[in-house]
């Protein structure tokens, strides 16, 4: 396994690049991690507040 696929083979990185790449780069911490949580099918506070300390 490349180096490559060992840093994008993490789901959040994955969705981090696929997220910016709709907001053309640029992008509120905040949208992020309501976009990954929305995702991962999870909206609630406490699951928000655990992805922006990761």
């Amino acid at each position: 396994m490349g180096t490559a696929t060992m840093i994008l083979g993490n789901d959040r990185r994955m969705l981090l690049i696929e997220f910016l790449q709709r907001c053309e780069g640029k992008a509120e911490l905040r949208e992020l991690v309501e976009y990954i949580a929305e995702k991962e099918g999870d909206t609630n506070r406490k699951h928000k507040k655990a992805s922006t300390s990761a």
